[in-house]
């Protein structure tokens, strides 16, 4: 039996994304349009994103379910970042209206599943609060390593 190394899936995350509140609207002629965005602290270049919500503006409503396979466990940490997409690409670049910090050690534990608010924070100097989102989040991990014959 071949023993795990950090290559190897360790398991899913699964995220239901219910909405945010009171995050930061920019968009001064209209409610701004929304996404949530998520990534791994050891693999940030790899993200996961909900649809945009057209006129989200401070309390949009996700209610999306995502799906991100986990390959390091120890000391993994969920991202979750909102975002303001922008209409005029040419103008401005997408905003990033606040972030949460979930440690995945919170939801270990095949079958539980942690349902919490989260505080958004603007800037990662110091916390400025920016709303929060609603995540339920859970971890299926294989229970058993499984080997192969030939």
């Amino acid at each position: 039996m071949d023993s795990f190394n950090d290559s190897e899936f360790s398991g899913i995350l699964e995220i239901f994304v219910h909405h945010a509140r009171n995050i930061h609207n920019i968009c001064i002629y209209d409610n701004q349009d929304v996404y949530a965005k998520f990534s791994l602290t050891y693999n940030p270049d790899e993200t996961h994103s909900t649809q945009v919500i057209n006129g989200g503006g401070k309390n949009p409503e996700f209610n999306e379910k995502l799906i991100i396979k986990i390959n390091q466990l120890d000391g993994a940490v969920l991202k979750c970042e909102i975002w303001m997409l922008s209409r005029a690409r040419n103008y401005m670049e997408d905003q990033l209206l606040g972030f949460a910090l979930v440690p995945i050690s919170q939801v270990v534990g095949n079958g539980k599943v942690v349902t919490q608010d989260y505080n958004l924070s603007s800037t990662d100097l110091f916390h400025s609060p920016a709303g929060t989102v609603k995540l339920s989040l859970s971890l299926n991990t294989p229970l058993t390593p499984v080997s192969y014959t030939h």
